[in-house]
């Protein structure tokens, strides 16, 4: 069975808390929900006043992921490792990294990354991070501080 609904895409909370989404058909603006009312992650339908119907999520993150395949170098500061990285998404409070090496890194190291943007500057980023999870290949970080690039890479994530 054909499912009646566009697929659906995510809305960050807005500077109040809410959460706000445009309708896919019209381009209508409508807060839908407070956050404190309903949990992130959750998904629901929505209706504009256009009648259109679509699928919506809410997301607890205050800032959009961007995916990226870009290759870079990291160093655990704590245990003294190096290596070659594919940064898989990027945001401007994480980072999102696969390497085949990812046992040897603990949710609290401290990681050292650099890496150079798309584009045609190829600018270089250098950041300070914190190992926050690990799923399998894949280790997500908390930037601590953008050391190399922090003007260029805000400007990168822009929409």
């Amino acid at each position: 069975m054909e499912h009646p609904f566009e697929p659906s895409f995510k809305s960050y909370p807005d500077p109040e808390g809410g959460f706000s989404m445009a309708c896919p058909s019209c381009g209508h603006r409508n807060k839908l929900v407070s956050q404190g009312s309903m949990p992130p992650g959750r998904r629901l339908m929505a209706r504009c006043k256009c009648g259109h119907e679509f699928e919506a999520s809410l997301e607890a993150r205050q800032h959009n992921r961007e995916k990226v395949q870009l290759v870079g170098r990291y160093t655990n500061m704590t245990s003294g490792r190096s290596g070659p990285m594919i940064i898989e998404n990027l945001s401007m409070e994480g980072i999102g990294f696969r390497d085949t090496m990812a046992e040897h890194f603990n949710v609290g190291d401290l990681v050292v990354v650099s890496f150079e943007l798309h584009g045609s500057n190829k600018t270089r980023i250098g950041a300070k991070v914190a190992v926050r999870q690990k799923h399998g290949e894949v280790v997500g970080c908390e930037i601590l501080k953008i050391i190399e690039g922090a003007a260029e890479y805000g400007l990168y994530l822009l929409p």
